[in-house]
């Protein structure tokens, strides 16, 4: 059967992150993922690769860590409902990385600063500084994004395509500009990678670095990202890219610019503080069942370090979905653990009926696997608990997904 778009896309999202259960240094991971990428590619449609990929490291010759930001760019020709065929670039942007203290750190657990949104975007035509905490916030007044979620956008918007890839030496904004005879242009991710394709589309928008497209041209397709800042960050992206439902006999799944997420996983519940909310940090600790009280203690420091940034973060537009209940409920933290990946992933191709390709599996070439502790470090709340899960065993097991 063939794939719809937004299912492709949903896949290519998927294939940004297959390195998620490999460490290594940067350049073996890169090493891997060239090799991976265009078998992978096969799997997914007819698709050609036009940027990238590439694999970065903050610490590129540590070897027991993952990558921290993995991202690429490829080409089509696909069919849109309006039946007219548009040659289409997707920008996959890479889901958090097994044991990379960067990745959750300084790009998601680095909730406690925020940045100006606006000053920083309105100087990238410029020159893109790597971004630095807002002094005097006034969350009322201006839109904020968080230190970790814009850490990773610097990273996308300074790292260019590596030698013996296409567009080497070039930026993802420098690509984008150089694009010619592309209608249209959509950003996806899952994970990290679900928080990061937003932020990137709508700065590049702020910063006027989307020609020659129109805005009605570009979509954003992010799948379990959590929140990447305040309420007028929200209201920003949702006016410069208005949320689309699907046609009433169309899947579910249809939509263009809204979070996709799974009403179990705990991803998506990041980093709102704000109690009864549909997405909060509040959520997790009873999400499968009775609350594990060392859960509700991570939860707690979550939330001290999301009010240290004295805004109250809101997720963008979301489109749920039922994940499928967990039974038994979790009585340790390994199970509460693989209950959390499980509805990370897989219940995500269940929605939207995808197996997205394999992960490579070429272990040995300076590229290991993770067991089931050192994969806790992928999930807010989780990362702390990877000493707990490693007591029950969980360092001596591989993670199941």
């Amino acid at each position: 059967m063939s794939l719809d778009i937004w299912q492709q896309v949903a896949d290519l999202a998927f294939t940004a992150s297959s390195l998620h259960k490999f460490k290594g240094r940067e350049l073996d991971l890169q090493k891997t993922y060239q090799e991976y990428l265009p078998t992978a590619l096969l799997e997914v449609g007819d698709w050609t690769l036009s940027w990238g990929p590439r694999v970065w490291k903050r610490f590129p010759q540590e070897a027991d860590t993952g990558l921290d930001n993995t991202w690429f760019a490829v080409t089509s020709d696909l069919t849109f409902p309006d039946g007219n065929s548009y040659k289409t670039c997707v920008i996959a942007i890479g889901g958090t990385a097994v044991y990379s203290w960067y990745d959750w750190v300084k790009e998601d657990f680095d909730v406690n600063h925020v940045i100006d949104f606006t000053q920083w975007t309105q100087r990238w035509s410029q020159d893109v500084v790597q971004p630095s905490p807002a002094i005097h916030v006034d969350d009322k007044e201006n839109f904020y994004m968080s230190r970790g979620t814009a850490t990773g956008v610097w990273v996308l918007m300074t790292q260019a395509a590596r030698p013996n890839t296409p567009s080497v030496d070039k930026t993802i904004a420098q690509y984008i500009s150089s694009l010619q005879g592309v209608q249209k242009l959509i950003f996806t991710g899952h994970s990290l990678g679900g928080a990061l394709a937003p932020a990137l589309a709508l700065g590049l928008s702020t910063a006027n670095l989307l020609q020659p497209f129109t805005p009605a041209d570009v979509l954003v397709y992010p799948l379990a990202g959590a929140s990447p800042g305040n309420h007028n960050l929200r209201e920003l992206f949702k006016s410069t890219f208005p949320p689309v439902l699907p046609g009433p006999t169309a899947p579910k799944w249809q939509v263009w610019n809204y979070n996709v997420y799974n009403t179990l996983d705990i991803v998506p519940q990041a980093w709102c503080q704000k109690k009864g909310q549909p997405r909060c940090l509040p959520n997790i600790p009873g999400i499968y069942g009775p609350p594990l009280l060392r859960v509700e203690a991570c939860v707690d420091l979550a939330i001290l370090h999301a009010n240290w940034s004295h805004v109250m973060y809101e997720p963008i537009e979301g489109h749920l979905f039922p994940g499928t209940t967990p039974s038994p409920p979790p009585t340790n933290f390994s199970s509460f653990f693989e209950y959390v990946s499980a509805q990370h992933t897989l219940e995500y191709h269940k929605f939207l009926k995808i197996t997205p390709p394999s992960p490579p599996s070429n272990e040995g070439d300076g590229v290991e696997t993770k067991n089931l502790a050192e994969r806790a470090r992928d999930f807010p709340v989780m990362r702390h608990l990877e000493k707990d899960i490693a007591a029950e065993g969980g360092d001596t097991v591989e993670a199941p997904f």
